[in-house]
Protein backbone atom coordinates (compact mmCIF):
# COMPACT_ATOMS: atom_id res chain seq x y z
CA UNK A 1 0.00 0.00 0.00
CA UNK A 2 2.82 2.39 0.91
CA UNK A 3 4.48 1.83 -2.51
CA UNK A 4 1.22 2.69 -4.26
CA UNK A 5 0.98 5.94 -2.34
CA UNK A 6 4.45 6.93 -3.46
CA UNK A 7 3.50 6.29 -7.01
CA UNK A 8 0.44 8.38 -6.78
CA UNK A 9 2.15 11.26 -5.03
CA UNK A 10 5.23 11.38 -7.29
CA UNK A 11 4.28 9.99 -10.63
CA UNK A 12 7.16 9.43 -13.27
CA UNK A 13 6.77 11.94 -16.12
CA UNK A 14 8.06 10.62 -19.49
CA UNK A 15 8.61 13.29 -22.22
CA UNK A 16 6.48 12.85 -25.24
CA UNK A 17 8.20 11.72 -28.41
CA UNK A 18 6.98 13.47 -31.46
CA UNK A 19 6.92 11.32 -34.55
CA UNK A 20 6.89 13.06 -37.81
CA UNK A 21 9.20 15.31 -39.91
CA UNK A 22 12.41 16.55 -38.27
CA UNK A 23 12.51 20.11 -37.06
CA UNK A 24 14.67 22.68 -38.95
CA UNK A 25 18.23 23.02 -37.66
CA UNK A 26 19.02 25.91 -35.50
CA UNK A 27 20.80 28.76 -37.39
CA UNK A 28 24.40 29.37 -36.06
CA UNK A 29 25.75 32.87 -35.50
CA UNK A 30 28.09 34.25 -38.24
CA UNK A 31 31.84 33.28 -37.99
CA UNK A 32 34.43 36.15 -37.76
CA UNK A 33 37.41 36.51 -40.31
CA UNK A 34 40.69 34.61 -39.44
CA UNK A 35 43.69 36.49 -38.01
CA UNK A 36 46.25 37.96 -40.51
CA UNK A 37 49.30 35.58 -41.27
CA UNK A 38 52.77 36.31 -39.84
CA UNK A 39 55.17 38.60 -41.93
CA UNK A 40 57.74 36.89 -44.34
CA UNK A 41 61.47 37.47 -43.76
CA UNK A 42 63.51 39.42 -46.28
CA UNK A 43 65.46 37.59 -49.05
CA UNK A 44 69.16 38.43 -49.11
CA UNK A 45 71.14 38.54 -52.34
CA UNK A 46 74.44 40.16 -53.47
CA UNK A 47 77.17 40.09 -56.08
CA UNK A 48 80.72 41.47 -56.16
CA UNK A 49 83.42 42.74 -58.49
CA UNK A 50 86.02 41.73 -59.49
CA UNK A 51 85.24 38.05 -59.51
CA UNK A 52 88.86 37.08 -58.82
CA UNK A 53 90.42 39.86 -56.77
CA UNK A 54 94.06 40.13 -55.78
CA UNK A 55 95.48 40.89 -52.33
CA UNK A 56 95.26 44.53 -51.31
CA UNK A 57 92.72 45.51 -53.99
CA UNK A 58 89.19 46.52 -53.02
CA UNK A 59 86.33 44.19 -53.77
CA UNK A 60 82.98 45.95 -54.15
CA UNK A 61 79.94 44.11 -52.75
CA UNK A 62 76.40 45.10 -53.81
CA UNK A 63 73.48 43.76 -51.76
CA UNK A 64 70.80 45.99 -53.26
CA UNK A 65 69.28 43.03 -55.07
CA UNK A 66 67.98 41.78 -51.67
CA UNK A 67 64.16 42.03 -51.32
CA UNK A 68 61.45 42.05 -48.63
CA UNK A 69 57.94 40.98 -49.73
CA UNK A 70 56.07 42.89 -47.05
CA UNK A 71 58.45 45.27 -45.46
CA UNK A 72 61.52 47.37 -45.87
CA UNK A 73 65.13 46.28 -45.41
CA UNK A 74 66.76 48.55 -42.95
CA UNK A 75 70.30 47.17 -42.55
CA UNK A 76 72.92 45.09 -44.38
CA UNK A 77 75.45 43.31 -42.20
CA UNK A 78 78.56 41.90 -43.90
CA UNK A 79 80.93 39.24 -42.60
CA UNK A 80 83.92 39.02 -45.00
CA UNK A 81 85.30 35.75 -43.65
CA UNK A 82 88.62 37.20 -42.60
CA UNK A 83 87.54 38.54 -39.21
CA UNK A 84 86.24 41.82 -40.56
CA UNK A 85 82.53 42.80 -40.23
CA UNK A 86 80.71 45.79 -41.61
CA UNK A 87 77.12 47.10 -41.53
CA UNK A 88 75.75 49.44 -44.16
CA UNK A 89 72.32 50.98 -44.57
CA UNK A 90 72.28 51.07 -48.37
CA UNK A 91 73.61 47.62 -49.40
CA UNK A 92 77.07 48.74 -50.56
CA UNK A 93 80.36 47.58 -49.04
CA UNK A 94 83.99 47.62 -50.02
CA UNK A 95 86.70 45.38 -48.64
CA UNK A 96 90.34 44.55 -49.45
CA UNK A 97 91.58 41.05 -48.61
CA UNK A 98 95.10 40.96 -47.32
CA UNK A 99 96.17 37.51 -48.49
CA UNK A 100 95.59 34.77 -51.02
CA UNK A 101 92.86 32.23 -50.39
CA UNK A 102 89.11 31.59 -50.52
CA UNK A 103 86.96 33.56 -48.12
CA UNK A 104 83.28 32.91 -47.23
CA UNK A 105 81.38 36.21 -47.29
CA UNK A 106 77.99 36.35 -45.48
CA UNK A 107 75.35 39.04 -45.94
CA UNK A 108 72.54 39.35 -43.35
CA UNK A 109 69.68 41.73 -44.11
CA UNK A 110 67.04 42.89 -41.57
CA UNK A 111 63.71 44.54 -42.29
CA UNK A 112 61.62 46.99 -40.31
CA UNK A 113 59.79 44.16 -38.54
CA UNK A 114 62.99 42.73 -37.20
CA UNK A 115 63.03 39.72 -39.53
CA UNK A 116 66.34 38.72 -41.20
CA UNK A 117 67.58 36.81 -44.19
CA UNK A 118 71.04 35.73 -45.34
CA UNK A 119 73.13 34.99 -48.45
CA UNK A 120 76.61 33.48 -48.83
CA UNK A 121 79.30 33.65 -51.56
CA UNK A 122 82.90 32.38 -51.70
CA UNK A 123 85.46 34.91 -52.83
CA UNK A 124 88.79 33.55 -54.16
CA UNK A 125 91.69 35.94 -53.86
CA UNK A 126 94.32 35.05 -56.51
CA UNK A 127 97.78 36.10 -57.50
CA UNK A 128 98.09 39.25 -59.59
CA UNK A 129 99.16 39.02 -63.25
CA UNK A 130 102.87 38.64 -63.87
CA UNK A 131 104.63 40.50 -66.69
CA UNK A 132 107.92 39.36 -68.18
CA UNK A 133 109.60 39.41 -71.60
CA UNK A 134 112.68 38.28 -73.50
CA UNK A 135 114.81 40.06 -76.11
CA UNK A 136 116.42 38.33 -79.08
CA UNK A 137 119.14 38.80 -80.06
CA UNK A 138 120.73 40.16 -76.94
CA UNK A 139 122.65 42.38 -76.92
CA UNK A 140 120.85 44.32 -79.61
CA UNK A 141 122.49 46.44 -82.28
CA UNK A 142 121.35 49.25 -84.51
CA UNK A 143 119.70 48.40 -87.83
CA UNK A 144 119.00 44.93 -86.51
CA UNK A 145 115.54 43.39 -86.15
CA UNK A 146 115.03 42.76 -82.42
CA UNK A 147 112.20 40.51 -81.20
CA UNK A 148 110.43 41.26 -77.91
CA UNK A 149 108.43 38.30 -76.58
CA UNK A 150 106.01 38.61 -73.62
CA UNK A 151 104.31 35.24 -74.10
CA UNK A 152 105.73 34.01 -70.80
CA UNK A 153 103.62 36.58 -68.91
CA UNK A 154 100.82 34.85 -67.01
CA UNK A 155 97.66 35.34 -64.95
CA UNK A 156 96.40 32.65 -62.56
CA UNK A 157 92.59 32.93 -62.91
CA UNK A 158 92.13 35.65 -65.50
CA UNK A 159 93.10 36.21 -69.12
CA UNK A 160 95.64 38.76 -70.30
CA UNK A 161 93.95 40.89 -72.94
CA UNK A 162 96.46 43.66 -73.66
CA UNK A 163 100.22 44.12 -74.10
CA UNK A 164 101.62 47.63 -74.46
CA UNK A 165 105.30 48.21 -75.29
CA UNK A 166 107.49 51.29 -75.04
CA UNK A 167 110.97 50.77 -76.55
CA UNK A 168 112.75 53.73 -74.99
CA UNK A 169 113.19 55.63 -78.26
CA UNK A 170 109.73 57.24 -78.39
CA UNK A 171 108.26 54.31 -80.33
CA UNK A 172 105.50 51.96 -79.15
CA UNK A 173 103.77 48.73 -80.12
CA UNK A 174 100.94 46.41 -79.10
CA UNK A 175 100.93 42.63 -78.95
CA UNK A 176 102.39 39.68 -77.11
CA UNK A 177 105.31 39.30 -79.58
CA UNK A 178 106.60 42.34 -81.46
CA UNK A 179 109.74 43.38 -83.37
CA UNK A 180 111.61 46.66 -83.45
CA UNK A 181 114.61 48.14 -85.26
CA UNK A 182 116.70 50.69 -83.38
CA UNK A 183 118.21 53.44 -85.46
CA UNK A 184 120.28 54.92 -82.62
CA UNK A 185 122.73 53.25 -80.34
CA UNK A 186 123.01 53.66 -76.56
CA UNK A 187 121.03 52.74 -73.42
CA UNK A 188 117.29 52.19 -73.91
CA UNK A 189 114.57 51.51 -71.32
CA UNK A 190 112.02 48.94 -72.52
CA UNK A 191 108.70 48.95 -70.65
CA UNK A 192 105.88 46.38 -70.89
CA UNK A 193 102.38 46.89 -69.44
CA UNK A 194 99.88 44.02 -69.50
CA UNK A 195 96.20 44.10 -68.58
CA UNK A 196 93.77 41.25 -67.85
CA UNK A 197 90.00 40.87 -68.11
CA UNK A 198 89.65 41.44 -64.38
CA UNK A 199 90.89 44.97 -64.67
CA UNK A 200 94.29 44.23 -63.16
CA UNK A 201 97.63 45.04 -64.71
CA UNK A 202 101.33 44.34 -64.30
CA UNK A 203 104.52 45.96 -65.53
CA UNK A 204 107.98 44.75 -66.54
CA UNK A 205 110.92 47.04 -67.26
CA UNK A 206 114.43 46.40 -68.58
CA UNK A 207 117.28 48.64 -69.50
CA UNK A 208 119.21 47.47 -72.56
CA UNK A 209 122.25 48.74 -74.43
CA UNK A 210 121.93 49.02 -78.17
CA UNK A 211 125.33 48.52 -79.73
CA UNK A 212 126.89 49.87 -82.90
CA UNK A 213 127.46 47.34 -85.70
CA UNK A 214 127.23 48.28 -89.35
CA UNK A 215 128.05 45.09 -91.20
CA UNK A 216 128.88 41.39 -91.20
CA UNK A 217 132.20 39.97 -90.04
CA UNK A 218 135.11 39.28 -92.37
CA UNK A 219 136.82 35.87 -92.43
CA UNK A 220 139.71 34.38 -94.38
CA UNK A 221 141.69 31.17 -94.80
CA UNK A 222 145.49 30.93 -94.63
CA UNK A 223 146.90 27.86 -96.44
CA UNK A 224 150.38 26.68 -95.49
CA UNK A 225 152.22 24.23 -97.75
CA UNK A 226 154.53 23.99 -100.79
CA UNK A 227 152.66 25.57 -103.64
CA UNK A 228 152.92 23.94 -107.04
CA UNK A 229 151.38 24.85 -110.33
CA UNK A 230 147.76 25.41 -111.38
CA UNK A 231 146.52 25.88 -107.83
CA UNK A 232 147.95 22.59 -106.57
CA UNK A 233 150.14 22.02 -103.54
CA UNK A 234 153.08 19.65 -103.69
CA UNK A 235 152.97 18.93 -99.95
CA UNK A 236 150.48 18.48 -97.12
CA UNK A 237 148.46 21.64 -96.40
CA UNK A 238 147.38 23.25 -93.12
CA UNK A 239 144.37 25.60 -93.34
CA UNK A 240 144.00 28.21 -90.59
CA UNK A 241 140.73 30.18 -90.52
CA UNK A 242 140.38 33.67 -89.07
CA UNK A 243 137.38 35.99 -88.57
CA UNK A 244 137.11 39.58 -87.34
CA UNK A 245 134.21 41.98 -86.67
CA UNK A 246 134.49 45.69 -85.96
CA UNK A 247 131.17 46.00 -84.13
CA UNK A 248 129.52 43.39 -81.97
CA UNK A 249 132.19 40.71 -82.26
CA UNK A 250 132.14 37.15 -83.54
CA UNK A 251 129.26 35.01 -82.31
CA UNK A 252 129.99 31.84 -84.33
CA UNK A 253 132.50 30.63 -86.92
CA UNK A 254 131.69 27.48 -88.86
CA UNK A 255 133.22 25.35 -91.59
CA UNK A 256 132.46 22.22 -93.56
CA UNK A 257 134.23 19.91 -96.02
CA UNK A 258 132.91 18.68 -99.36
CA UNK A 259 129.35 19.82 -98.67
CA UNK A 260 129.08 17.92 -95.38
CA UNK A 261 127.50 19.14 -92.14
CA UNK A 262 128.52 22.52 -90.70
CA UNK A 263 130.63 22.45 -87.55
CA UNK A 264 132.18 25.04 -85.27
CA UNK A 265 135.73 25.89 -86.26
CA UNK A 266 138.12 25.24 -83.38
CA UNK A 267 141.58 24.34 -84.76
CA UNK A 268 143.59 24.37 -88.02
CA UNK A 269 142.62 21.77 -90.61
CA UNK A 270 145.14 19.39 -92.24
CA UNK A 271 144.92 18.08 -95.81
CA UNK A 272 146.96 15.39 -97.60
CA UNK A 273 146.68 13.85 -101.07
CA UNK A 274 143.59 14.63 -103.11
CA UNK A 275 141.12 17.41 -103.80
CA UNK A 276 138.86 18.86 -101.04
CA UNK A 277 136.39 21.75 -100.92
CA UNK A 278 136.56 23.88 -97.77
CA UNK A 279 133.69 26.27 -96.98
CA UNK A 280 133.41 28.67 -94.04
CA UNK A 281 131.53 31.73 -92.77
CA UNK A 282 131.17 33.81 -89.60
CA UNK A 283 128.21 35.39 -87.78
CA UNK A 284 128.54 38.34 -85.41
CA UNK A 285 126.55 39.03 -82.23
CA UNK A 286 124.32 41.41 -84.17
CA UNK A 287 123.33 38.38 -86.26
CA UNK A 288 124.98 39.74 -89.37
CA UNK A 289 125.98 36.72 -91.47
CA UNK A 290 128.72 36.99 -94.05
CA UNK A 291 128.61 35.22 -97.41
CA UNK A 292 129.99 31.69 -97.51
CA UNK A 293 133.62 31.42 -98.61
CA UNK A 294 134.74 28.45 -100.75
CA UNK A 295 138.33 27.36 -101.37
CA UNK A 296 139.50 24.28 -103.24
CA UNK A 297 142.48 22.57 -101.61
CA UNK A 298 144.36 20.28 -104.03
CA UNK A 299 147.37 18.28 -102.92
CA UNK A 300 149.64 16.14 -105.15
CA UNK A 301 153.04 15.42 -103.72
CA UNK A 302 153.94 12.39 -105.90
CA UNK A 303 155.70 12.75 -109.28
CA UNK A 304 154.49 10.92 -112.39
CA UNK A 305 155.65 7.41 -113.26
CA UNK A 306 157.56 7.12 -116.59
CA UNK A 307 156.56 3.79 -118.05
CA UNK A 308 158.86 3.67 -121.10
CA UNK A 309 161.33 5.67 -123.19
CA UNK A 310 162.37 4.41 -126.64
CA UNK A 311 164.59 3.76 -128.61
CA UNK A 312 167.54 2.03 -127.01
CA UNK A 313 170.41 0.05 -128.50
CA UNK A 314 170.78 0.35 -132.31
CA UNK A 315 168.76 2.53 -134.64
CA UNK A 316 169.33 1.39 -138.21
CA UNK A 317 168.17 4.62 -139.77
CA UNK A 318 169.00 8.21 -139.07
CA UNK A 319 165.28 9.08 -139.08
CA UNK A 320 164.64 8.15 -135.45
CA UNK A 321 161.28 8.13 -133.65
CA UNK A 322 161.62 8.79 -129.94
CA UNK A 323 158.51 7.70 -127.98
CA UNK A 324 157.52 7.57 -124.34
CA UNK A 325 154.61 7.14 -121.90
CA UNK A 326 153.91 8.07 -118.26
CA UNK A 327 151.08 7.93 -115.69
CA UNK A 328 150.11 10.08 -112.69
CA UNK A 329 147.52 9.20 -110.02
CA UNK A 330 147.20 12.70 -108.61
CA UNK A 331 146.90 15.85 -110.64
CA UNK A 332 147.60 14.04 -113.93
CA UNK A 333 150.43 14.38 -116.46
CA UNK A 334 150.37 17.89 -117.86
CA UNK A 335 153.31 17.90 -120.32
CA UNK A 336 156.62 16.31 -121.35
CA UNK A 337 160.01 17.89 -121.91
CA UNK A 338 162.64 16.21 -124.11
CA UNK A 339 166.36 16.90 -124.52
CA UNK A 340 168.36 15.18 -127.30
CA UNK A 341 172.15 14.90 -127.02
CA UNK A 342 172.28 17.29 -124.02
CA UNK A 343 170.49 20.02 -125.92
CA UNK A 344 167.86 22.31 -124.42
CA UNK A 345 164.61 20.79 -123.25
CA UNK A 346 161.62 21.26 -125.49
CA UNK A 347 158.06 20.89 -124.28
CA UNK A 348 155.67 18.42 -125.89
CA UNK A 349 152.06 17.55 -125.33
CA UNK A 350 152.39 14.35 -127.35
CA UNK A 351 154.14 11.08 -126.57
CA UNK A 352 156.51 10.82 -129.58
CA UNK A 353 159.08 12.80 -131.53
CA UNK A 354 160.75 12.02 -134.87
CA UNK A 355 164.18 13.51 -135.57
CA UNK A 356 166.98 13.06 -138.13
CA UNK A 357 170.24 12.12 -136.43
CA UNK A 358 173.70 11.42 -137.87
CA UNK A 359 175.43 8.12 -137.43
CA UNK A 360 176.91 7.58 -134.05
CA UNK A 361 175.89 7.47 -130.39
CA UNK A 362 173.02 9.62 -129.09
CA UNK A 363 171.27 10.27 -125.77
CA UNK A 364 167.73 11.33 -124.81
CA UNK A 365 166.50 12.79 -121.52
CA UNK A 366 162.76 12.87 -120.75
CA UNK A 367 160.90 14.86 -118.12
CA UNK A 368 157.28 13.98 -117.24
CA UNK A 369 155.62 16.89 -115.39
CA UNK A 370 152.19 16.67 -113.71
CA UNK A 371 149.70 19.49 -113.22
CA UNK A 372 151.05 20.18 -109.74
CA UNK A 373 154.58 20.65 -111.10
CA UNK A 374 156.04 17.38 -109.82
CA UNK A 375 158.77 16.11 -112.21
CA UNK A 376 159.93 12.60 -113.06
CA UNK A 377 163.04 12.04 -115.29
CA UNK A 378 164.28 9.17 -117.40
CA UNK A 379 167.12 8.84 -119.98
CA UNK A 380 168.22 6.43 -122.70
CA UNK A 381 171.09 6.03 -125.23
CA UNK A 382 171.16 4.48 -128.68
CA UNK A 383 173.39 4.34 -131.84
CA UNK A 384 172.55 5.30 -135.39
CA UNK A 385 174.29 3.68 -138.45
CA UNK A 386 176.31 0.42 -139.13
CA UNK A 387 177.72 -1.47 -136.26
CA UNK A 388 181.26 -0.40 -135.25
CA UNK A 389 184.28 -2.67 -134.88
CA UNK A 390 184.14 -2.38 -131.21
CA UNK A 391 180.58 -3.54 -131.21
CA UNK A 392 181.54 -6.55 -133.38
CA UNK A 393 184.65 -7.66 -131.42
CA UNK A 394 182.92 -10.32 -129.44
CA UNK A 395 180.90 -11.94 -132.22
CA UNK A 396 183.86 -11.68 -134.68
CA UNK A 397 186.30 -13.34 -132.28
CA UNK A 398 183.87 -16.16 -131.75
CA UNK A 399 183.50 -16.61 -135.52
CA UNK A 400 187.29 -16.61 -136.10
CA UNK A 401 187.89 -19.25 -133.44
CA UNK A 402 185.11 -21.41 -134.80
CA UNK A 403 186.41 -21.14 -138.35
CA UNK A 404 189.99 -22.00 -137.27
CA UNK A 405 188.76 -25.07 -135.47
CA UNK A 406 186.88 -26.27 -138.55
CA UNK A 407 189.96 -25.73 -140.78
CA UNK A 408 192.18 -27.67 -138.37
CA UNK A 409 189.80 -30.61 -138.33
CA UNK A 410 189.56 -30.63 -142.11
CA UNK A 411 193.37 -30.65 -142.49
CA UNK A 412 193.75 -33.52 -140.06
CA UNK A 413 191.22 -35.64 -141.94
CA UNK A 414 192.92 -34.93 -145.24
CA UNK A 415 196.35 -36.03 -144.01
CA UNK A 416 194.98 -39.15 -142.49
CA UNK A 417 193.47 -40.26 -145.78
CA UNK A 418 196.72 -39.64 -147.73
CA UNK A 419 198.81 -41.70 -145.30
CA UNK A 420 196.59 -44.73 -145.72
CA UNK A 421 197.03 -44.70 -149.51
CA UNK A 422 200.90 -44.47 -149.41
CA UNK A 423 201.67 -47.13 -146.69
CA UNK A 424 201.88 -50.95 -147.37
CA UNK A 425 198.94 -52.92 -146.09
CA UNK A 426 199.30 -53.73 -142.48
CA UNK A 427 202.30 -51.50 -142.02
CA UNK A 428 201.50 -48.55 -139.88
CA UNK A 429 202.38 -45.19 -141.28
CA UNK A 430 205.29 -43.42 -139.76
CA UNK A 431 203.61 -40.01 -140.14
CA UNK A 432 202.68 -38.59 -136.81
CA UNK A 433 198.93 -38.49 -136.17
CA UNK A 434 197.16 -35.20 -135.93
CA UNK A 435 196.00 -34.91 -132.36
CA UNK A 436 193.42 -32.29 -133.23
CA UNK A 437 195.41 -29.38 -131.82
Amino acid sequence: MLFSALVVVAPLITPAIEVGPFPKPTTLPPVSSPAAPLASPPVASFDFQPQYPIPGWYVFFDGRSSTDPNGNITSYSWDFGDGIDYTSPDGWAGHAFGSLGTFTVNLTVQDDTGLTGGAVHNVTVTRPPFATFTISPEPAYIRQTVTFDASASNDSMRSIISYHWAFGDATFAEGAIVTHVYTNWGDMGVDLLIGDDGGFGAEAFRSITVGYDVGPPVSSAILAGIRGENGWFRSAVTATLRATDEGSGIASFQDRLDGGPWQDYSAPLNFTEGERLLEYFATDRALHVEAIHSVAIRVDSMPPNVVRLDPSGIASSGNVTISWSATDGGSGVARFEVSVDSGPFASFGTTSLTVDLPDGSHSVRLRAIDAAGNVAERSTTFRVGPESLDSLTGPLLFGVVAAASLVSVAVALYRSKNSERRSPEGTPSEEPKNDGR
